[in-house]
């Protein structure tokens, strides 16, 4: 969770989908989110998962489960002048 959460706009992940497999994603935005059950603010993530624009939020409780880091060797792999 401390991993996902350093995370910054525009950083890559892979997001749990509702069907329970993992989508490759960007992350939009982290925003603050009232939660009605616990009266309280919770951070959240919204990351964009495909290119017609669908979303999805996760909340911090679930960045565990729901959310995969990119290995920072492959994104290196992936960048370098061929």
């Amino acid at each position: 969770t401390d991993a996902v959460g350093s995370m910054l706009d525009n950083d890559f992940a892979f997001v749990k989908r509702s069907d329970g497999s993992f989508s490759y994603a960007i992350l939009a935005y982290r925003s603050d989110e009232y939660d009605q059950v616990d009266r309280s603010l919770e951070e959240s993530m919204a990351f964009v998962l495909s290119n017609s624009g669908q979303t999805k939020t996760i909340k911090k409780n679930q960045w565990g489960r729901c959310v995969r880091l990119v290995s920072r060797a492959m994104i290196q792999l992936d960048e370098a002048p061929r």
